[in-house]
């Protein structure tokens, strides 16, 4: 990553394209992927999209397809999170309070697979779930 940086003519254009869903998705130097912020269901989101020398369309396809059927996507996010607090109940407070952060797509073998970031109150705490066939589940955070 540092031997990039180094090596990256300064003043290089920033690659960018447009999609009708996602809007501009732009790469991303420090997360070394796409990066789109769509708006839906009132909120601006973040998707962290794999690909090489453009998001792979696997991937965007995938990302549209949660930001076109938001209010699905959001309540299954919320179903799963109070699912997860009733479980847990010394963190029950600080789960629900769980908002996403982001959404990574990285791999176009498994377009329907990726991880969801949580913003938490908790600043220690990164709080994240694995996102496979549409489906959220093992929610953890690393500290």
């Amino acid at each position: 990553m540092f031997w990039k940086r180094l090596t990256r003519p300064t003043g290089a254009p920033l690659r960018r394209f447009e999609y009708s869903w996602l809007g501009p998705i732009e790469f991303d130097e420090q997360e070394e992927a796409w990066v789109a912020h769509p708006t839906a269901g009132g909120q601006t989101l973040r998707f962290v999209i794999g690909g090489d020398k453009e998001p792979h369309q696997r991937l965007v396809a995938q990302a549209e397809s949660i930001v076109s059927e938001f209010d699905d996507f959001h309540a299954r996010i919320r179903g799963f999170l109070r699912r997860e607090a009733a479980s847990r109940p010394m963190l029950a407070q600080e789960i629900e309070q769980l908002e996403i952060s982001h959404i990574c797509l990285f791999g176009p073998e498994r377009p329907n697979a990726g991880m969801i970031f949580f913003s938490s109150s908790d600043r220690f705490r990164v709080w994240h779930c694995d996102y496979v066939n549409r489906v959220p589940e093992s929610l953890g955070f690393d500290s």
